[in-house]
């Protein structure tokens, strides 16, 4: 998994292309909230993994077939965040605890 501020990912600038503008809101450096970070994750080949994902970077997450990325992110993340917002879905995977997700209105 990896994370990159936009003017780490060789975008040139840190203000996003001008077709993004609609859809992004500038967010000052101190008014950044704290990561969404889910614990102890334990679906199918993930025993036990930290996982924290920073509001404002974009962050990827990579991995051989096999590895785990679906069931990190479509099988725990998205439908533990979905129960969180009282949003009717599967149960997710098996994890600790899910934390950050306060500033989160949708997904």
């Amino acid at each position: 998994m990896g994370s990159a501020t936009p003017d780490r990912a060789n975008c040139g600038t840190r203000s996003p292309p001008p077709y993004l503008l609609p859809y992004v809101t500038p967010v000052d450096d101190a008014e950044t909230p704290a990561p969404i970070r889910l614990r102890g994750v334990r679906q199918n080949n993930l025993r036990g993994i930290d996982v924290d994902l920073p509001y404002d970077q974009m962050t990827v997450v990579t991995g051989v077939s096999g590895s785990g990325k679906s069931s990190l992110v479509m099988n725990t993340l998205s439908r533990a965040v979905a129960r969180k917002l009282n949003l009717n879905t599967d149960p997710p995977g098996p994890h600790r605890k899910l934390l950050g997700i306060e500033h989160l209105s949708k997904i």
